[in-house]
C-alpha cells in the first residue's frame, strides 16, 4: 500500500510515513493521506475517547477474535476492556488513536512494550494498524530503545509477522493462548 505523509513517499527501510531520520517531522501527531485519498490522523488518546475505544475493542473481540477463541475467553476480554479500564490504561501508558471517519484504531505503549492494539473491523486491511505500530516504534527509537516487544493473540499473530516481528515464545494467559514477539528497531 502506498501512503504519502508530508509530501514524501515512504519507500524507506521503515515502510513508514514518519521514520525519525526525516528530521523536523514530529511523531507526536500526524495526518496521513492513504492511497484511497482518505485521511488518517494519529493522535494521543483523550479521556473523551474512552467510550469509542472501549466499543471498538469490544467489536474487534466479538467480530474478529471470536474466530480464534472460545466465547468465555471473548467475554472475559470484553469485561476487562471497559471504558473505566481504558481510562486507567491511558494513565499508565502512552495511548494513541487513529481517526478516519471516527476512531478506527488504537494502540498503547510503555517504553518498548506494545499493548492494546486494535483496528476497527470496518477499517481492517487499510494500513491503519501498520501506521499505529510505526508511530509508536518511532517514539521508542526517539526514546533510545533498540527493539519493541508485544504480546499477540492468535488473531493478531500474522499481522505482527508482516511487520517484521519474530516469535520469542508463547504462553497461556487469562485471555487464552498468546505469542510474545520482538522487532529490532533501526
Amino acid at each position: 500500500m502506498a501512503i504519502v505523509c508530508a509530501g514524501r513517499s515512504p519507500e524507506l527501510s521503515w515502510c513508514s510515513p514518519w521514520p525519525p531520520s526525516l528530521g523536523g517531522v514530529s511523531v507526536r501527531d500526524h495526518e496521513v493521506e492513504m492511497q484511497d485519498r482518505s485521511m488518517v490522523k494519529i493522535r494521543r488518546f483523550d479521556i473523551a475517547d474512552a467510550p469509542a475505544v472501549a466499543g471498538l475493542i469490544e467489536r474487534c473481540l466479538r467480530e474478529v477474535n471470536s474466530r480464534d477463541y472460545p466465547r468465555e475467553v471473548i467475554e472475559r476480554m470484553c469485561d476487562h476492556f471497559t471504558e473505566q479500564r481504558i481510562k486507567e490504561l491511558a494513565i499508565q501508558r502512552q495511548m494513541f488513536v487513529a481517526e478516519t471517519n471516527g476512531i478506527a484504531g488504537t494502540v498503547s505503549r510503555d517504553g518498548n512494550k506494545v499493548y492494546t492494539m486494535f483496528v476497527h473491523p470496518w477499517a481492517a486491511g487499510r494500513g491503519i494498524g501498520r501506521l499505529l505500530m510505526r508511530h509508536i516504534e518511532a517514539l521508542a527509537v526517539i526514546d533510545g530503545y533498540d527493539h519493541m516487544e508485544t504480546g499477540a493473540s492468535i488473531t493478531g499473530h500474522g499481522f505482527y509477522h508482516r511487520l517484521g516481528y519474530i516469535d520469542v515464545r508463547s504462553t497461556e494467559t487469562e485471555f487464552g493462548f498468546n505469542y510474545i514477539l520482538r522487532r529490532d528497531l533501526p
